[in-house]
């Protein structure tokens, strides 16, 4: 019969393991990677990146705007990212991974005018299903150029306007 053996791991050592994890993305690096995990399908931490830029812009008052343009950068890689992958499932794939009531509201949201549903979404924080957005606008055939100009000048204004204020 074969030992089972079993290892504890302390808890000073699960401890400093999210402190390191946490810390890196409190680097400007971190910053852009969480912003771009952050608009994909991938990862969801609610006001995670919000929470990132302003304690960033806290501890270095007068880097604010660079925290700004790398959340915003990041967050338009993921939404890219979202963006193509709902281009590729089209609106058929799309059926599949939504409830199909979900999917008419968003559907109604993002028809025609994906650049302005957009706007108004980007500045609203999370819990909201933003990411669902992205990926519809890229399934009903939203305008790329518009869509992402839209996306990164709302998001800019709202890190911009997070990391000011914690400054």
């Amino acid at each position: 019969m074969a030992t089972v053996l079993k290892v504890a791991v302390p808890r000073n050592d699960m401890r400093s393991f999210f402190y390191s994890l946490l810390g890196y993305f409190l680097t400007p690096a971190g910053l852009l990677v969480m912003g771009a995990l952050d608009s994909s399908l991938i990862f969801f931490l609610p006001l995670g990146i919000d929470f990132a830029v302003i304690v960033l812009s806290a501890r270095q008052p007068h880097l604010f705007w660079l925290y700004a343009l790398l959340a915003t950068a990041g967050s338009a890689l993921g939404a890219a990212v979202t963006f193509w992958i709902g281009r590729k499932v089209g609106e058929h794939g799309l059926g599949r991974l939504m409830k199909p009531a979900r999917l008419k509201r968003v559907q109604n949201r993002v028809a025609g005018h994906a650049g302005f549903g957009v706007a108004v979404l980007g500045l609203i924080p999370p819990p909201f299903p933003f990411t669902a957005f992205v990926l519809a606008s890229g399934a009903f055939g939203g305008h790329a150029w518009t869509f992402f100009t839209t996306m990164a000048a709302v998001r800019l204004v709202r890190f911009a306007a997070e990391g000011g204020l914690a400054a």
